[in-house]
């Protein structure tokens, strides 16, 4: 289930046939999912970003024998929309959010016969904690700058960082939708730089890494180095940039006595 960005093909190492589930984003993949039901009277609705909401609604649709559809914090994708009145849903199950709209909510048609609800702190905390471990995994896999990948990642990195400084300080004032819609932008910028940093550069990665190609042949890669620790220093951010460090090959020089 997803494309072969976010799974890899795996048929080839497993040796069974597989039916890949592929839609341009994780929305459409879940509508495509859901469409296997042809009927379904219930449907359980989680938020695409939410990886907790998303695990809490995986044991809801085991349970009720039913497709989970997928929707963002402040819209019904059209995909979701769809899905829902060819299956015909009366009856709807949702994972609540801390950051997903009361707008979006009442918008939805299949009638909500319950609402899995959290503790909004606990999951923000979570949130936080998550962005956090993938941020010091990208910085950790990333390199010296030199070129349009290591640069659109290190963009990525410091975007990141920014993100779940504002998402603490969100919680620092209690304000728990905000610092959990922030913290989820934090991984998820960190989880592209990984994406980058390991060579997938499809759809809208693609775009970004020729992006940083074109400045840097107009800038140079010294400018743009420049520009991101300005960039970063303006967000309270410190860029670690490693340094090439030159290797010195010694050869052992052999004499002989004559």
């Amino acid at each position: 289930m997803g494309g072969e960005v976010a799974v890899p093909d795996v048929e080839e190492k497993i040796k069974i046939k597989v039916k890949r589930f592929a839609g341009k984003d994780r929305y459409e993949t879940a509508a495509l999912v859901a469409k296997e039901w042809k009927e379904c009277h219930r449907v359980v609705i989680a938020v695409g970003h939410d990886f907790i909401g998303i695990n809490q609604a995986l044991q809801e649709a085991k349970k009720n024998r039913c497709p989970i559809i997928l929707i963002k914090p402040d819209e019904i994708p059209k995909e979701a929309e769809e899905v829902l009145e060819e299956l015909n849903a009366n009856e709807s199950i949702i994972v609540e959010c801390p950051n997903l709209n009361n707008t979006v909510k009442a918008q939805i048609k299949a009638h909500i016969v319950e609402e899995i609800k959290s503790n909004w702190e606990e999951r923000a905390k979570e949130a936080i904690d998550k962005a956090n471990e993938t941020i010091i995994k990208a910085k950790n896999i990333s390199g010296t700058i030199t070129n349009a990948t290591t640069a659109a990642a290190s963009k990525l990195i410091i975007n990141a960082e920014y993100h779940l400084s504002k998402a603490v300080e969100a919680f620092e004032e209690e304000n728990y939708g905000k610092a959990f819609g922030l913290a989820i932008a934090a991984k998820e910028n960190a989880e592209n730089a990984i994406r980058i940093i390991q060579g997938i550069k499809g759809g809208t990665l693609g775009k970004e890494v020729h992006k940083w190609e074109e400045k840097i042949n107009t800038s140079g890669v010294d400018e743009i180095v420049q520009q991101l620790s300005e960039e970063a220093e303006n967000y309270g951010i410190k860029l670690e940039i490693k340094k090439k460090v030159k290797k010195v090959e010694y050869r052992q020089v052999k004499s002989e006595m004559g």
